[in-house]
């Protein structure tokens, strides 16, 4: 196997009590042929600190063949995506794989996916993820015999949009060709960068490949996370508005673009569910049901309407039912 160079993007914004963990479960890596680019989007507590100390750490250390090496950016304050963008401007690897600075990764989170990609020469790789809220366990062996698969950028664009994955929306479970980025980058000031960003990536790239193994740890309900403290509302909105950015992104595909149409049609039963069991006020709900309504016929015409889809349309006077029995 190559050993490639990887560039390790780590976004650190006041993860002082959550940081030297991160940091751990990298330098615990098995593939160790990487660059630890430690981006402080303006922190307040000692994050700042806490990345320099890391860098004088890793450069005290005696030279050997592919120890890993490490930096850090210090930056005002602007947002995830900024620290990203910023991360890949500095990189010097040939592959690029992000880590947000508050979660955790298994010890052979980048080796098997540099294994995933180089097998079936592919220019993106994915693994499975798995929540956690206090500690993980990292070790802990699959039950299952780990399975590989390897699809085109297209049909993964397509089940993006279509199935709505947090496995292919989420950015940190993937390994990047670093080329893929020429031309893209993630929105900076936009809530939800991953949806309007991944199925960019996705497209541009030839081959992806995936595991299924829980390689990444994302940590869940932190207090001060971006996700906790997002409204339902606004989290509803970004979806809507990432269907419509995905919709004027490939207007010229005919292959992606009734896709980017099928995620709307999902973005829009996500405001009538919400909705129906009071989440969110009832108007959003009636508006999403006229809108469905009014383009019912078309979507009937969508290649990628799934049946359940199909089955919810063709009876929307009793989709309340429907959804009630599901849950």
């Amino acid at each position: 196997m190559n050993t490639p160079l990887i560039s390790v993007i780590v976004p650190v914004y006041n993860l002082e009590k959550y940081l030297p963990a991160c940091l751990d479960s990298l330098l615990a890596q098995t593939y160790q042929n990487l660059e630890i680019i430690l981006v402080d989007d303006g922190s307040t507590d000692h994050s700042a600190k806490l990345c320099d100390a890391f860098v004088k750490l890793i450069a005290s250390r005696p030279g050997q063949a592919n120890s890993p090496s490490a930096k850090a950016i210090h930056q005002k304050n602007q947002g995830l995506s900024a620290a990203r963008n910023a991360g890949i401007k500095a990189a010097s690897g040939e592959l690029l794989v992000f880590v947000d600075g508050d979660d955790l990764v298994s010890q052979n989170f980048l080796l098997n996916l540099v294994s995933t990609l180089q097998n079936y020469d592919a220019d993106l790789a994915v693994c499975g993820f798995q929540t956690f809220e206090n500690t993980p366990e990292l070790s802990k062996s699959q039950k299952n015999t780990p399975k590989t698969s390897v699809i085109s950028g297209e049909k993964a664009v397509v089940n993006l949009l279509v199935g709505q994955e947090n496995l292919d929306i989420m950015s940190c479970n993937k390994l990047y060709r670093k080329k893929l980025f020429d031309g893209i980058e993630f929105p900076v000031g936009e809530l939800n960068e991953d949806s309007l960003t991944t199925y960019k990536l996705y497209a541009a790239a030839k081959k992806v490949s995936y595991t299924n193994e829980k390689l990444y740890f994302y940590r869940q309900n932190r207090t001060g996370s971006i996700m906790k403290e997002q409204n339902l509302l606004v989290r509803l909105g970004q979806r809507e508005k990432a269907a419509r950015e995905a919709i004027k992104y490939f207007s010229d595909d005919k292959h992606l673009a009734p896709a980017a149409e099928i995620s709307l049609l999902t973005a829009k039963f996500a405001y009538l569910d919400n909705a129906l069991y009071k989440k969110i006020p009832e108007n959003y709900g009636t508006s999403a049901l006229d809108w469905i309504k009014s383009h019912k016929t078309n979507c009937l015409k969508n290649p990628y309407l799934t049946k359940k889809l199909k089955l919810y349309l063709k009876n929307l006077n009793l989709y309340k039912i429907f959804r009630k029995i599901k849950n």
